[in-house]
């Protein structure tokens, strides 16, 4: 299935607060790039933020993104799959 993944910065959450995480974020990233597990990334033109687009069997495979598991932020998850009669 698809997810389409829209990170939801916490509110408390200042850029310091990011920056020990961002390269084990983008490494991360890279890794599930690769196999494409990640589909798609996209910088939110609406407010800070990123979209993500990733080919998973479940939403838990959001889990383990570094900036999730450090709790500077979540996911609001949209599962879809594929248009069919």
């Amino acid at each position: 299935m698809r997810i389409l993944c829209l990170n939801v910065p916490k509110e408390s959450v200042t850029f310091e607060d990011y920056v020990p995480h961002l390269l084990g974020e983008t490494l991360y990233a890279w890794q599930l790039y690769k196999p494409e597990v990640i589909r798609d990334i996209y910088f939110r033109k609406d407010r800070p933020g990123v979209v993500v687009m990733i080919e998973a069997d479940s939403v838990e495979a959001t889990n383990d993104f570094p900036l999730k598991k450090a709790g500077l932020l979540d996911f609001e998850l949209i599962p879809f799959g594929s248009y069919t009669f």
